[in-house]
């Protein structure tokens, strides 16, 4: 059967024009976050951007939605942004406890700065995130797990305050999702964060099934789970009533260059549970889903 050469030619341009259209998406995008890269590190973070590289691929993991992975300033900044350029899910300055060592030498916890001084310093990226900036609206703590010489010495090289806030879907907490803003207890400088959105869940709030019955449920899959054999996993009923939450599918965030299984929240009810672990109880969490019953996952 012969092929008209109206016909390939036609398939040609179609081809081509796709092609046009694939490649004029991917500069749009690619100049879209370029712009909001500039934009954030001008206002928020007040240094010049010189130098962006895109890492190949789509990721998912450790945001739960598609995002491009960029190195700013040849590696001295990260970021991870959205696919369509507009959102900055995570950004740290690499090395920043060595970058501050002349500003803490001779210096200790005594000398950092106050927990509301840190706050005031994170104002502007919670503006720039949309965020509430009334301190109460927080969780602050001060962290020093880094040392310069040795953990016996306390000093400020690596100290910081974390400001978190757990995040909630029409008054539903989502596990899983949160924002850490993590503020340099030496200059006052934001050194990282972290926004991993709310995703809505796939169910609905329908419950079908009772929290007594998740408890069942729980249990069950405990028992059957090889990771809790012999830690005699017991479920804890101080919670007479049971909490529905929003939690992921365990084993929906694995990552990959294709992003082709991102995460998937569903409404839960929530299990707490106890285990026996190196010969002392140990707490956890079981997600039941509302409406199947089915454990999809737990920490």
């Amino acid at each position: 059967m012969k092929v008209s050469h109206n016909y390939m030619f036609r398939s040609l341009v179609v081809l081509v024009a796709l092609l046009f259209l694939s490649i004029t998406r991917i500069w749009a995008e690619q100049s879209q976050s370029e712009q909001t890269i500039k934009t954030f590190f001008n206002d928020i973070i007040t240094i010049k951007v010189n130098k962006m590289t895109i890492k190949s691929g789509i990721f998912c993991s450790s945001i739960g939605l598609p995002y491009r992975m960029i190195s700013v300033n040849d590696g001295a900044y990260n970021i991870r942004i959205s696919l369509d350029g507009t959102t900055i899910y995570f950004f740290n300055q690499k090395g920043w406890s060595s970058s501050e060592t002349d500003i803490v030498e001779g210096k200790g916890h005594a000398d950092a700065i106050s927990e509301t001084n840190a706050f005031t310093f994170a104002i502007p990226l919670l503006n720039y995130l949309g965020f509430p900036t009334q301190k109460d609206d927080y969780k602050i703590v001060f962290c020093d797990n880094a040392y310069k010489t040795t953990s016996s010495v306390e000093d400020l090289w690596g100290a910081s305050w974390l400001i978190s806030k757990d995040l909630y879907s029409n008054g539903t907490r989502c596990r899983g999702r949160y924002l850490t803003v993590i503020i340099s207890a030496a200059s006052g400088k934001i050194v990282s964060f972290i926004h991993k959105p709310v995703i809505h869940p796939q169910n609905t709030m329908n419950v079908q099934v009772t929290y007594a019955s998740a408890q069942q449920a729980a249990l069950a899959w405990l028992t059957a789970a090889p990771y809790f054999t012999g830690k005699s996993p017991t479920i804890n009923t101080s919670n007479t009533q049971g909490e529905v939450v929003i939690a992921q599918k365990e084993g929906s965030s694995q990552e990959n260059t294709l992003c082709e299984d991102a995460i998937s929240t569903y409404y839960c009810w929530e299990v707490n549970f106890d285990f026996i672990e190196n010969e002392k109880s140990n707490p956890g969490k079981i997600w039941v889903n509302v409406e199947t019953g089915e454990v999809i996952g737990d920490y």
